[in-house]
């Protein structure tokens, strides 16, 4: 392991002490507020994966986009103002100065892009090897996780390898870093639900249990509190820590499922979570009041409101502060999630109320009177049926079908597919198969009150025409030394017209019953083909030559009569 030596023993004690910030008596909220936006106003989402989010000093918010290999870019405002086109972008981060580092996945090495997107350097070393996530400090080290090599790598401001860590905690598995003011850095592992913390000399200092199955993410506000995304835990955004590792506040308001990437604008403390299943970027305020002695005054919202029954409503709540919750969905049933789902069965109005319990003991309870309707059950349409006979399924080819449209009600527009390449819009068609084979049936109806398709498989079954001739003989002999003499009988049935011998494609003839001879060693094919007015067939054997006792020139085959 490398380390560089940044701190004296003493600043270091120094920079631990003013870390022990006291805990906060409850969590406090982080209230839901819009999502990143177009330039119209409408909510702007991602095609598939966005693993990095960044917020610069002037509130420009940066999203990777990995498998589209571009960065967006949205004003203070939360607008899209413009794109940047980067290789499989992941982690990002801003230093003071406005400069971007973008850890390139695929290509290994670390882009940095200037204020206005231009690229001005990167990184690509032995120590870049499929990086993940990127952070900055003050003094403009760059941290980088590496998926592969499983540690942290450290680049100085002059992209200088200086040192590499895991210092107390093997197989940290580190996806998601960030580095706070004392320039301690903070790593998050995709296995475990724990952050590690290290000194500026890289020495491990402590451990902080998050409570997720795994970390996503990794952000550091203006009071050095660390800001957690993770899978796993239901309906949790994020996590709020204390620099010491004290639970002091959550997201609310918007239930995720699957968060990954977050970012802090330390100025305004609002904070932006990739969310992975809606494919939008959430923002989410900075904490709300504490609640005042008269208790908390609970909100909630249901949709859809009114539906036929069943009718399945999905709760939220937006208490702040809230610890815990008590449905009353006035059909006789509860829950004491904070999203419940309930399904009400039968018609009626219903109402609906909230009772919530802050972290502080208070409780305070809110009614919605008849703030569900369900109505009567709707009667599903009748749909129809295709269906269709035929007058025969088997036969010789070529075989002709009658076909007859069975569907009900009665169709006003028909498509058939005889299995053969053969369609028609007829509503009785009669179609000939040419050929042998087992065909499937399809049949499409459009009728006044919808569309059906029946499709019977291997309906119609075709046999070979009788009056086709069937190639077939014999010879005299198979093998033998060269030159080898062979007379061949023709023994073909169906009457044939016309007979035609291939040689190995070194001699052919049209008479019946010819003889050959083989005069070079080797292996030869040997093909009848016979046809009448009514088809053809072809059979073919192998002749097989041997050396023979004495050289022999001219043509290797030879029709002799």
């Amino acid at each position: 392991m490398k380390r560089t030596q940044l701190l004296s023993a003493g600043f270091l004690l120094l920079a631990l002490l003013c870390t022990a910030l006291p805990a906060a008596a409850a969590p406090a909220d982080y209230p839901f507020l819009q999502n990143l936006t177009n330039e119209d106003g409408t909510p702007w989402s991602y095609y598939l994966y966005s693993y990095g989010v960044a917020v610069n000093a002037s509130g420009y918010i940066f999203v990777t986009q990995f498998y589209d290999e571009r960065i967006d870019v949205f004003n203070s405002s939360f607008g899209h103002v413009e794109t940047w086109y980067s290789p499989s972008p992941a982690g990002v981060a801003v230093n003071s100065t406005g400069y971007v580092f973008v850890a390139n996945r695929a290509s290994n090495k670390i882009s940095i892009l200037s204020p206005s997107s231009a690229e001005v350097g990167e990184i690509s070393s032995a120590y870049v090897r499929q990086p993940w996530g990127v952070a900055v400090n003050t003094s403009d080290y760059l941290f980088i996780t590496n998926d592969l090599r499983d540690n942290v790598q450290v680049f100085d401001k002059n992209s200088v390898h200086v040192a590499e860590f895991d210092d107390g905690f093997p197989n940290i598995n580190a996806r998601a870093i960030a580095v706070n003011s004392m320039d301690q850095i903070i790593v998050g592992s995709i296995y475990s639900p724990s952050l590690n913390v290290f000194d500026r000399d890289y020495r491990a200092v402590r451990s902080i249990d998050t409570g997720f199955s795994d970390v996503r993410g990794l952000a550091i506000d203006a009071a050095d509190n660390i800001m957690v995304s993770g899978f796993d835990v239901a309906w949790t955004p994020f996590k709020v820590f204390s620099p010491t590792g004290t639970l002091i506040g959550t997201g609310s308001g918007m239930p995720l499922t699957l968060p990954f990437a977050i970012a802090v604008n330390r100025a305004t403390g609002k904070v932006f979570v990739v969310d992975l299943n809606s494919h939008y970027v959430r923002i989410f305020s900075s904490p709300q009041p504490t609640p005042t002695p008269s208790g908390p005054s609970p909100s909630f919202a249901a949709y859809p409101q009114s539906g036929p029954a069943p009718h399945t409503v999905q709760f939220l709540d937006y208490t702040p502060n809230a610890q815990s919750w008590s449905w009353d969905f006035g059909d006789g049933r509860s829950s004491t999630l904070q999203y419940p789902m309930h399904t009400y069965t039968a018609p009626g109005l219903y109402t609906v109320s909230l009772t919530v319990t802050t972290w502080a003991g208070q409780t305070s309870t809110k009614t919605e009177y008849h703030y569900i309707r369900v109505t009567e059950p709707v009667t599903p349409a009748p749909t129809p049926v295709a269906n269709f006979t035929a007058n025969t399924t088997t036969g010789s080819a070529p075989l002709a079908v009658q076909f007859t449209d069975a569907s009900s009600p009665a169709p006003y527009h028909r498509w058939w597919q005889f299995g053969d390449g053969a369609t028609s819009t007829d509503a009785n068609p009669v179609h000939t198969y040419e050929r042998t084979g087992a065909y499937t049936v399809n049949l499409t109806v459009w009728t006044p009150i919808g569309q059906a398709t029946v499709s019977k498989p291997t309906y119609v079954i075709v046999d070979g025409d009788p009056r086709v001739p069937e190639a077939n003989f014999t010879l005299s002999r198979t093998s033998g030394p060269a030159p080898l003499y062979v007379r061949f009988t023709d023994t073909s049935t169906g009457t044939p017209t016309s007979w035609r011998w291939d040689f190995g494609g070194l001699a052919w003839t049209t008479m019946r019953n010819p003889s050959v001879v083989f005069r070079q060693p080797g292996v030869y094919t040997v093909t009848l083909t016979v046809r009448n007015p009514y088809g053809w067939s072809s059979m073919g054997t192998n002749v097989t030559v041997t050396g023979g006792a004495r050289s022999t020139g001219g043509r290797a085959v030879s029709v002799v009569g």
